[in-house]
């Protein structure tokens, strides 16, 4: 008799780490890759940053590799993949993938200069102020606070990574002759 058996096994990778990102303490350490596939008792082959680990999936189900910090911080900033092979009995190959983010950098965020000279001037002073900056690509998405005179105002980093708000001219009008302070901050995906 012959057994006919093409179906290839399944399998799965978990989360990086909960958030599925790498912030800088991460980035500095050992991580654990795990998932699960239904070829129990097959190696499993994983690789991350160009480096290859083997491991046996278990009786339940799961495997699980250790990746030292050697490794993990030589991952680079934004978009990484961890794959994954693995056959069954029968030979029946497959693959799989996942990607995560690396976020270990500090990211920057800057105020561009404000009507060209940062002064305020008796015409500028009844109109609108807009208050534009750039940032990091880890903040691509995430909300700027600027802080004027001791109010907060909000705006988004768009794709590019530039963030433009708008100051009714009633609070512009409001400000008295005299030296401000404008501050401007944001959190990353990563905290």
């Amino acid at each position: 008799s012959v057994i006919v058996d093409t179906m290839a096994p399944t399998v799965a990778i978990d989360n990086v780490t909960s958030d599925n990102m790498l912030n800088a303490e991460e980035h500095a350490n050992n991580q654990v890759i795990s998932g699960t596939s239904n070829a129990i008792g097959q190696t499993i082959y994983v690789t991350i940053g160009g480096e290859t680990y083997s491991t046996e999936v278990r009786k339940a189900g799961t495997w699980i590799v250790g990746v030292p910090s050697t490794v993990i911080n030589g991952l680079t900033e934004g978009t990484n993949t961890v794959e994954v092979s693995v056959a069954d009995n029968a030979g029946n190959v497959v693959t799989g993938s996942k990607d995560f983010e690396v976020i270990a950098g500090v990211p920057t965020l800057s105020i561009n200069t404000i009507y060209g000279d940062n002064v305020i001037n008796q015409l500028e002073h009844g109109g609108d102020l807009e208050i534009s900056g750039t940032a990091s690509t880890s903040l691509i998405g995430r909300e700027v606070t600027v802080t004027l005179n001791g109010k907060n105002y909000t705006a988004t980093v768009d794709g590019t990574g530039a963030w433009t708000l708008t100051i009714d001219a009633a609070e512009v009008g409001d400000l008295s002759d005299s030296y401000y302070k404008v501050t401007a901050s944001a959190t990353d995906i990563s905290g």
